[in-house]
Order: structure tokens, then sequence, then C-alpha cells
């Protein structure tokens, strides 16, 4: 469905959020402001870093600044980028596929960011999962990942090098 909706914008940013994320105040414009920065092409709520000496199979917040991942609870995405490097059509469900396209964003060069301070959002129950049939959630969830370790897990260099990275 994110796919579908890429292919049909044309806006300078290309945003995605789960329905379980709460707006509280005004959160857009810090985001936006990331962007100011050319290289930066995905920006959002909450940054995850891949823990490399778990071998990939886990991923740890992050603090504000250059990140691994942004999560799909709140991401906006640069539009010329979204356009050029959308979300694997393989991604059937949306588990792990923010992780996947936040790498392939990083592989393709870009910077991916959480902005400093935190943001006026919170999370409420997360229908996605929860509202899910758990065997098609696990099973599609497991795709997703298996193949975002086959993809990047082999390209270390294409994670942020920042000194917080707690690995």
């Amino acid at each position: 469905m994110v796919n579908a909706a890429v292919a049909i914008t044309s806006s300078d940013f290309f945003a995605v959020m789960d329905m379980s994320t709460i707006w509280e105040g005004e959160a857009l414009t810090p985001i936006l402001d990331t962007f100011q920065d050319p290289n930066v092409a995905l920006s959002g709520w909450r940054g995850v870093n891949v823990d490399v000496s778990q071998d990939w199979r886990e991923f740890g917040s992050a603090t504000a600044g250059d990140v691994d991942a942004v999560l799909g609870y709140f991401m906006v995405v640069r539009g010329s980028v979204a356009r050029e490097i959308g979300p694997d059509p393989k991604a059937r469900f949306y588990r792990n596929a923010d992780m996947e396209w936040s790498l392939a964003i990083r592989a393709a060069g870009h910077k991916v960011v959480i902005p400093e301070g935190e943001l006026p959002l919170r999370q409420e129950r997360h229908h996605g999962y929860h509202d899910s049939e758990p065997s098609y959630r696990d099973k599609q969830s497991k795709k997703t990942y298996d193949r975002l370790l086959q993809k990047f897990r082999k390209s270390p260099d294409i994670l942020h090098q920042g000194d917080d990275r707690g690995n």
C-alpha cells in the first residue's frame, strides 16, 4: 500500500504514520527542520541502531541525530528519495519493513536521522500488531527480517558510525 501511495505522490516529502501514534502537539516542524541538511533523506519520531555485537539480531533505541533506522510510528522521507527507493514490494506486513526501508535508504548513501529533543507524540495500542492474526503477523515479519538480514548484514559500513552506537 505504501508503494502505491509513493508512486502517485509528487510532494517534497512523504510521511508514514502508524495509527497508534497520538499527537499531543506540533511534531512536524522539528522533523522537517532536519531536512535542511540536503543529505538527510529520512527523519522521524523513533530511531534505532543495529546491535552488530548480536549479529544484527537486535535493534536498540537511538538518541537524536544520525541513526541506522527510523521506525514507522511516524517517519518522513524526502519525496524524491521515496520515489527512487521505495519500500521493498515483498513486504506484506508492516513489521520490520520500516527498518528495511531505512537501511535501503542508508545503503544508497543518504542520511537517516531523528531530531533533537522529545517530540509531543505518544503511542497507544498498536492495532497493526495486536489486531492481526498472529501466525500471519509472525510469518510475514520473519520474511521481512530475514530479507533485511540477507540484504544488509554483510554491509556494516552502511550503518551510522557515531560514538553512541552502544554496541
